[in-house]
């Protein structure tokens, strides 16, 4: 079984977005690799909702995260994960400074497309924004699984 953790800042817009997209692509493939994927915040106080804007945009797709509650990255969570993806450098660096055994895993999520921009956090924005960030997510996810393994075997 692979775990992959998704890592934003308040763990209740982009990496529950990551989370649900790659949930959903992985449970339409017709594969027998087992995956199990999980989201958490930088930055955040555990048990909040995923943003309401979040829940209805993931909904329209099928994707259901009503149970999705908030919570920090942890030495726990970083033990149990093979691939970590990050959405702005700057969660990439804080985590390799306070989890230096974790660091050869954590990759920023547009790593998966051979980049190394930042998400956008739309939090407080514009239903556009949110939008916009769904389909950028979506598309750095585009092949993730195999691209996922070469990041794992990379790091082994």
């Amino acid at each position: 079984m692979t775990k992959v953790l998704f890592v934003c800042t308040a763990n209740i817009c982009r990496s529950p977005m990551a989370e649900g997209l790659f949930r959903q692509q992985v449970r339409e493939m017709d594969s027998q690799h087992h995956w199990r994927m999980a989201s958490a915040g930088t930055w955040t106080k555990g048990g909040h909702p995923a943003d309401k804007v979040v829940l209805k945009l993931l909904a329209e797709l099928g994707i259901d995260m009503r149970g999705h509650r908030s919570r920090e990255v942890s030495e726990r969570l970083l033990m149990a994960s093979d691939v970590v993806l990050v959405m702005e450098a700057s969660h990439k660096e804080a985590l390799c400074v306070e989890f230096p055994d974790h660091a050869a895993k954590i990759f920023q999520l547009s790593e998966l497309a051979g980049k190394t921009q930042d998400v956008i956090d739309p939090v407080g924005g514009p239903l556009i924004d949110y939008k916009a960030t769904l389909i950028e997510i979506r598309d750095y996810l585009k092949d993730a699984p195999a691209k996922i393994m070469e990041l794992i075997n990379s790091t082994s």
